[in-house]
């Protein structure tokens, strides 16, 4: 019995794989030169588990543009290849600036129709007060902040009711757990990147955290990033769990066709995991 216990031990040791590659996923295999430990496995783990299916979405926020030609500016990007338009509602309280209500939206829409995409993200201080108007006017995407008074539970389900998609919105200060709790019954999540209420400022790098957390706890979720956005923000983004792109000086001060075009490449590349000969066409600059 001792001696066929001991040619059971040997035969085990011989004959068990040295590494634990077969149980990690596809994406996330270890390649000959990486050495062997739980840290290293847990990290790649944790990167691949950033992989999403995901759709890139670029918003152009027309707060960069010239609000004169509005609707124009709008179809614009449209034209470019932007998948929505961006539309920052602030009422002075919540954020010190002061922009447009839903009467401005509602000219928009008359002159940008559907199939085109309004994506209004309100800044206000009682975010329930304002969900018929804007469901009146036309916006398509109803996001407002967690910060904001009221019961949010209620007005997710009135921007619901209503007919319109609805995201919640979170300040680079409030931590991610605050949002937590309403997922379920959202359609996106905005994490902004810079302080809400002015355009033009520089992207937070450390408010990924937040993104990547959100996107390991819920794999199918749109991830919205606002502020500081462009070819040279996008990567961090991106590779954080990001498909919504919110991007306004970046896109309306160079060509914006292009710029999509970088934006969206960066998306499908960090964050689908799609090879270079699967992302869709670089637009040149003219």
């Amino acid at each position: 019995m001792v001696i066929y216990l001991c040619f059971l031990v040997v035969f085990t040791l011989i004959f068990t794989p040295a590494t634990p590659e077969k149980i990690l996923p596809k994406s996330a295999k270890l390649d000959s030169s990486t050495s062997i430990n739980s840290s290293a496995m847990a990290e790649q783990v944790a990167i691949a588990a950033l992989k999403h299916a995901r759709s890139a979405n670029i918003a152009p926020s027309v707060l960069a543009c010239d609000l004169s030609r509005l609707a124009q500016e709008s179809q614009r990007v449209l034209d470019a290849g932007a998948d929505s338009v961006h539309l920052d509602v602030m009422d002075g309280h919540f954020v010190p600036n002061l922009t447009f209500g839903s009467p401005v939206i509602a000219c928009l829409r008359k002159q940008v129709p559907r199939p085109a995409l309004l994506d209004v993200h309100l800044m206000v201080t009682y975010p329930h007060k304002w969900v018929e108007d804007m469901a009146k006017a036309g916006a398509d995407c109803f996001t407002f902040h967690v910060e904001a008074e009221g019961q949010h539970a209620e007005t997710i389900r009135a921007v619901k009711a209503a007919g319109m998609k609805v995201g919640l919105a979170l300040k680079p200060g409030t931590p991610v757990e605050s949002v937590l709790p309403f997922v379920p019954d959202l359609d996106l999540v905005l994490v902004m990147t810079v302080e809400p209420g002015f355009g033009g400022q520089s992207f937070m790098v450390d408010m990924m955290p937040k993104v990547a957390e959100l996107r390991k706890r819920f794999p199918d979720l749109d991830i919205q990033v606002d502020g500081g956005l462009g070819p040279s923000t996008i990567d961090e983004a991106a590779a954080a769990g990001a498909n919504m792109i919110v991007a306004g000086s970046a896109v309306y001060k160079s060509d914006p066709a292009h710029v999509i075009s970088v934006l969206k490449r960066s998306v499908q590349r960090l964050g689908n995991g799609l090879a270079d000969e699967e992302l869709i066409p670089l637009v040149p600059l003219p």
